[in-house]
């Protein structure tokens, strides 16, 4: 019994794409969306006064994601956004913060405008870095 030609490429053909996909899963396997995730120093003082006024964010994204940074204000709850689901593409990152997040008003407080970025209350915060895949 012969197998025709047409056949033995599309075996050969598929086999090579078996072998590939399987070949990429040993050589590169899966990895977190999210890694090598930091902040230092863990304490800023932006004052100005030159010293620890900026923390330097570093993560690392695996794929495409829609990310946020946020900041929650340890005493009262209340949370600050850096970013705010944003699209960011697959690549390491450096991001300095100095304390401004997205506008914001205070409790009691009467604004004829819009807020667009401001300085956190002074307060101990919890940091928050959420990355969601995009597909």
């Amino acid at each position: 019994m012969r197998i025709s030609l047409a056949l033995t490429i599309v075996v050969a053909l598929l086999a090579l794409v078996v072998v590939g996909v399987l070949g990429a899963q040993i050589i590169q396997p899966a990895r977190a969306l999210l890694a090598d995730v930091s902040v230092t120093p863990d304490r800023i003082t932006p004052n100005a006064d030159g010293s620890d006024d900026v923390a330097d964010i570093r993560y690392t994204l695996n794929r495409p994601a829609r990310l946020s940074i946020l900041f929650t204000d340890n005493q009262s709850g209340a949370q600050y956004h850096f970013r705010d689901d944003e699209a960011r593409p697959p690549e390491a990152y450096t991001v300095q913060f100095s304390g401004v997040v997205d506008g914001f008003t205070l409790p009691g407080e009467t604004v004829a405008g819009t807020i667009e970025r401001r300085l956190i209350p002074d307060g101990e915060y919890t940091w928050t870095i959420e990355a969601r895949g995009e597909g």
